[in-house]
């Protein structure tokens, strides 16, 4: 063995911390969210007046370097800066801002943007003491009612953050109880405290009225199903939802082209699980979402996309032409999918009816472990 310092680049050394940090808080079960930010104050001549840099990990963001030119402190430039990163990561699964500064740096500066101060190492030379700051982040609105729901929770995560189209009904705007969260999908679930009020509004604005997109009500809770029960133009069935457990030794390989879902091939894709089915469009997919196709020649054989995406999951759709089945297609691209989604430090999930066998093949070939099973609610 040897250990040595290095001071040239090398690509595998960011490749190997950016695989173990993210497959050790896997193994942990934490969301790395990690993301390198900069931000730079430029004048009317492109010149450089201020910069902010750090890095968001966790569920935190650091702020690493506040440097304001000589000629632009005192200006508030400063403030904007940090505001600036105060508003990039609000609302995104971070709690907190967090960073250090000396005692001849900072530390009042920070103080009058509301930042408490955690700890002070002491110093000999106050100049040298470190204090160690912090500031709550405000999160958006039904975030936490959306964690609360007991069925897989991208979803309406994905509205909440606004990553997704969908719609937020609280049972009482005054006094929030319960929130039904409708996924553009048609996708739809419940949390908090639902009373029979609340349902019977529900199964007379959503399955007794007429609507352009499906209504289908994903939920575990004993009192939402046995209300639904007898409603005679209603059907219960039954979805299996997973969680990832482990990625599989080596990438899966197919015998076609793989590419990414870009603008050059999103408008070939045909099926019913495909990036429409959950995305409003071309524009909003490629800025939020992502996803592979296999293809033979030009034409699109088989998909897999994010179906939904949130700060901490991704929901993996996929689907293949029937003339191209049990070829190894859906388990070579889910597995890519998985892998992309673990690099980011987020948890990749999956579900189907119970009834679909080749999509409880394709989850399991491919690392996921069976979670739990939930009811469907939906019109006949």
């Amino acid at each position: 063995m040897i250990i040595r310092k290095v001071n040239e680049e090398d690509s595998r050394i960011g490749a190997f911390v950016n695989e173990e940090f993210s497959l050790y808080g896997q193994q942990n079960e934490v969301v790395l969210n990690y993301e390198d930010y900069c931000f730079v104050a430029e004048d009317d001549k492109g010149d450089i007046m201020g910069v902010i840099t750090g890095r968001a990990y966790y569920n935190e963001v650091h702020i690493g370097d506040l440097i304001v030119g000589k000629n632009y402190r005192r200006s508030g430039l400063g403030r904007k800066l940090v505001e600036a990163v105060e508003e990039a990561y609000k609302g995104k699964a971070y709690e907190k801002i967090t960073l250090t500064t000396f005692g001849f740096q900072a530390p009042e500066f920070y103080k009058k943007l509301g930042y408490e101060v955690e700890f002070v190492r002491e110093d000999k030379d106050p100049k040298l003491s470190k204090y160690f700051l912090m500031k709550r982040i405000d999160s958006f609105p039904y975030s936490e009612n959306a964690k609360q729901c007991g069925s897989n929770r991208v979803y309406p995560l994905s509205i909440v953050e606004g990553l997704q189209d969908g719609e937020i009904i609280p049972d009482d705007e005054n006094n929030i109880n319960a929130v039904l969260f409708w996924h553009y999908s048609g996708f739809a679930y419940l949390s908090g405290n639902v009373n029979e009020t609340f349902l019977q509004r529900i199964y007379e604005d959503y399955y007794q009225t007429e609507r352009e997109r499906r209504f289908i009500l994903i939920n575990d809770d004993p009192k939402v199903i046995q209300f639904f029960s007898d409603k005679n133009e209603l059907v219960l069935d039954r979805r299996v939802e997973y969680s990832f457990g482990t990625l599989l030794p080596g990438e899966c390989k197919c015998d076609y082209r793989i590419e990414r879902i870009d603008e050059s091939n999103y408008d070939r894709i045909q099926g019913r699980i495909i990036p429409t089915f959950s995305w409003t469009g071309k524009e909003q997919f490629l800025e939020n979402g992502f996803g592979y196709v296999a293809l033979d020649g030009e034409k699109v054989i088989a998909v897999a996309f994010s179906a939904a995406v949130s700060s901490e999951e991704v929901d993996v759709g996929v689907e293949t032409d029937e003339n191209y089945r049990h070829k190894g297609l859906a388990k070579a691209l889910a597995d890519r999918m998985c892998r992309e989604i673990i690099s980011t430090g987020k948890k990749p999930v999956w579900a189907h009816a119970v009834a679909n066998e080749g999509s409880k093949y394709t989850a399991l070939a491919v690392g996921f472990v069976e979670d739990r099973v939930n009811t469907v609610i939906r019109k006949k």
